[in-house]
């Protein structure tokens, strides 16, 4: 199945399922609104967050090295930049 990332999709795809309906908090990549993570707010970006049956009950900033505090914000320039095209605010 090498290539193929469909399975790892629906792999994902159930635990967040399961971290919902059984409200079992669960720490996974997720992209949502930042709201001041990292310094970055209304942009949607995939962080670390917990999720549990009450959706993302919390995110967490993981120490990024300066390399990659920059990649972090080039991403959310170019997000902001294709937002700013389409005319979303």
């Amino acid at each position: 199945l090498k290539g193929f990332t469909n399975t790892g999709i629906a792999m994902v795809a159930c635990r967040f399922i399961k971290a919902i309906l059984f409200n079992e908090p669960t720490i996974l990549p997720c992209a949502a609104v930042m709201k001041g993570e990292y310094g970055i707010k209304d942009v949607a970006l995939s962080i670390p967050r917990m999720i549990s049956q009450d959706g993302i009950v919390r995110s967490f900033e993981v120490h990024l090295t300066d390399d990659e505090m920059a990649k972090l914000q080039n991403a959310q320039k170019s997000v902001r930049a294709a937002l700013d095209g389409a005319g979303v605010k």
